[in-house]
Formats: C-alpha cells, structure tokens, sequence
C-alpha cells in the first residue's frame, strides 16, 4: 500500500484526500440538508428567504469544492506522471549501455507508461471510494 503512494507528492496527497473528504461529506448530508429545509419551512421557524439562501450556499460550496477537487486531482496526475518517470528513467539510466542495447526494444518505456497509469489508477480509486466510507 504504501509503495503505491511512492513518488506521489506528500502535501499534494493530504489536499486531495481532504477535499475528497469533505466533497464526501456534503455529497452523504445532502438528503439530510434537503429534510432539514423542507422541515423548518413546514413548521414555519424561519423565513422562505432564509431556507433559500441557505440552500444555495451549500449547492455552491458542494460544487466549489468538487471543482477544486477535480482540477488539483489533474494536476496531481501530471506529477505523478513525472515522478514516476523520474524515478524509473533514473533507474534505467544507471544500466550499462551494453545491457540496455542487447535488451532493449521499446518494451521498457512502454512498461513505465503501464505503471504510471496503473499508479494514477490506483490512486485515482483510493480518492474516489475513501470519502464515501466517511459516513
């Protein structure tokens, strides 16, 4: 598990895990939101304007976050993907060249392209379905 989060960016992982959380959060309290509104304009405790209001500005933040949430989480991939490509270029960097060249064809730099989407994959996975287990 922990060779997964490797090459990626500590403080880049904390953001996008947080806001995944919270993106989460307010996706999972939406119903009790609505139930909460529709109670309050029942019993008549606070003003139509006040409901409304309220209403919208947790659909903005819900939206502002997950937009937040899906640019940094592109950004995240593009440097993961040179991380990545860092790390194992470096490592096939240091082979001796009558090794590489007998061996050779393309094949490796077409498995680096393999584990770096596997990696974004995994971790692209790990972000989407650990806020839902919030709740």
């Amino acid at each position: 598990m922990f060779k997964l989060f490797e090459c990626i960016p500590k403080r880049r992982l904390v953001f996008d895990f947080s806001f995944a959380c919270i993106w989460g959060i307010l996706n999972c309290y939406y119903v009790n939101v609505l139930s909460k509104l529709t109670d309050t304009m029942s019993n008549g405790e606070h003003k139509i304007i006040d409901v409304v209001l309220f209403y919208v500005v947790y659909i903005l933040a819900w939206e502002f976050i997950e937009y937040i949430s899906d640019v940094h989480q592109e950004l995240t991939r593009a440097d993961i993907e040179n991380e990545i490509s860092k790390v194992y270029f470096s490592k096939i960097y240091e082979i001796k060249p009558s090794v590489l060249k007998s061996n050779n064809t393309g094949y490796i730099s077409g498995l680096v392209n393999k584990m770096i989407e596997r990696k974004y994959n995994a971790y692209g996975y790990v972000m989407l379905y650990c806020p839902f287990s919030v709740r």
